[in-house]
């Protein structure tokens, strides 16, 4: 299964429903200046502060693999490299000062998506818009709950994990199904013993959400609804 770049984000950011475009309209370049938004703010969420060049994790969802590995690192700087349904993300990362100074893409086909940072007033503002976008799930929220540790086998290694579960108003759906479907997406397996590399799918904007986990955990993912860890190196 081939996916667009865009319309994998546009789909999740936007308003969670994929949308097409012409490739030089407006809707395509405030899609690119969404995702350099969400992008850069999601950034301090999904990477470690501590990863180690050769980190890599290996994420298996809907029969597609997902591959995001450190492939250069220096003093202050490193660059994480993400590949997903064809596409390729390379996202330079100051881990000192917590922001992103460079975004590359490019779509299955080998074109550059050519995402320009957004300055700190723009970054503001589409995180604002994205979080409208968005704040109906904020609404059905609840809390997350930290259940007991789990041990997850990897490989042949025994992970030991903290369980999140986010608690859904109920009283918002309308079948046992409807909850448990959306119960198993926000539910997260989270080890220290894997780099925290978190995928772009589900993740860009999961920082959006009040009471996230990943603010304040420096584990890696094991398990998050489809996504399922199936390989790692951790130098």
């Amino acid at each position: 299964m081939k996916m667009n770049l865009f319309l994998i984000f546009i789909s999740l950011i936007i308003n969670i429903n994929c949308i097409t475009y012409n490739s030089d309209s407006e809707d395509e370049k405030e899609a690119k200046m969404q995702l350099a938004a969400i992008i850069q703010y999601s950034a301090p969420y999904r990477f470690g502060q501590n990863l180690s060049l050769g980190d890599k994790v290996i994420y298996n969802t809907n029969d597609e693999n997902i591959v995001l590995e450190v492939i250069s690192k220096n003093d202050s700087l490193f660059t994480i490299k993400e590949e997903f349904y064809g596409n390729i993300l390379i996202i330079t990362y100051n881990y000192k000062n917590k922001n992103v100074t460079q975004i590359e893409g490019y779509k299955p086909n080998g074109d550059n998506v050519n995402l320009e940072l957004c300055d700190n007033l723009i970054l503001e503002e589409k995180i604002q818009m994205i979080k409208n976008n968005i704040k109906f799930i904020n609404e059905i929220r609840g809390v997350e709950n930290m259940k007991s540790m789990h041990n997850i086998n990897i490989k042949n290694q025994n992970l030991n994990c903290q369980n999140y579960v986010t608690k859904f108003n109920e009283n918002k759906f309308n079948s046992k199904e409807e909850i448990d479907a959306i119960n198993s997406v926000y539910n997260l397996y989270i080890s220290n013993d894997i780099p925290k590399l978190y995928p772009s799918i589900d993740f860009l904007y999961y920082s959006l959400y009040t009471g996230n986990p990943l603010k304040d955990n420096s584990g890696g993912l094991v398990k998050s609804g489809t996504m399922n860890l199936i390989n790692f190196i951790k130098k």
